[in-house]
């Protein structure tokens, strides 16, 4: 499947416009994204959601590496800066930080570390490209003391290691942080992906409300081909479709 280069922008256009189409004459909201995707030179809707995941990864893997860079050459100045990463650059979120002339990324859920730089100098990190896949390979596993992290890895330059004078109080706050954020995450994509069977009940709450300019046999013909209410999003979830003109 060729790659075209897909903001959230433009997805949003594209779904307005099967939006418009469909309030204007009717049809599945489903081969209405096929339509107007074909219609913008993609194969098909699975071919713009695919090209829009492949556009965020890459620019969340640059973004991460961007801030990899920044770590380390702060560690190399001796500087001090904790850092908890948001959804634009990875699933997970990780704290980063640089203290005492050490940088390091810390996966709070797994207590696995990636170290950045040690004693000043520059430590290549554990990202790796294969092709289109980015893949992350920690350095070993750390832990939070009441004053000291405990460090074991299987870098030469490092080894196993307890490391007083990092700022452990602020250290455990960020991995707090990230970890509710994760939560909060995970509850919030289980929150839109929750759909409603389209019920007769449920049928006649919509029409009161006037959902989506459309009528009784509409929604029932709708409730037929799989459609289900998604309450988050306002909108018919249709059941996947097999790849088209491939």
């Amino acid at each position: 499947m060729r790659h075209i280069p897909t903001s959230a922008e433009k997805v949003e256009q594209l779904k307005k416009q099967a939006r418009r189409l469909q309030r204007n004459g009717g049809g599945k909201l489903a081969e209405l994204l096929d339509r107007v995707a074909r219609g913008a030179g993609y194969d098909h809707w699975g071919h713009v959601t695919a090209c829009l995941q492949q556009r965020q990864a890459e620019d969340g893997v640059a973004l991460l590496r961007s801030r990899i860079a920044a770590f380390q050459a702060l560690a190399a100045e001796g500087g001090h800066r904790i850092e908890v990463t948001g959804p634009e650059m990875l699933a997970v979120p990780m704290v980063m930080f640089a203290a005492a002339g050490d940088a390091w990324m810390l996966e709070p859920h797994t207590q696995e570390c990636m170290c950045l730089a040690f004693h000043g100098e520059r430590v290549e990190s554990g990202l790796a490209e294969h092709g289109e896949q980015v893949t992350m390979q920690f350095h070993g596993t750390y832990r939070l003391d009441d004053d000291a992290v405990h460090f074991r890895t299987g870098l030469p330059l490092v080894g196993n290691r307890t490391v007083q004078g990092l700022p452990v109080a602020e250290l455990r706050e960020a991995c707090r942080v990230a970890t509710a954020s994760f939560q909060a995450r995970f509850t919030s994509a289980a929150s839109r992906d929750a759909v409603e069977p389209l019920t007769e009940g449920l049928i006649d709450t919509l029409i009161d409300r006037g959902f989506g300019h459309f009528d009784r046999a509409e929604l029932q013909r709708a409730a037929k081909d799989g459609a289900q209410y998604s309450p988050a999003r306002d909108e018919l979830v249709y059941p996947p479709r097999g790849p088209q003109g491939l």
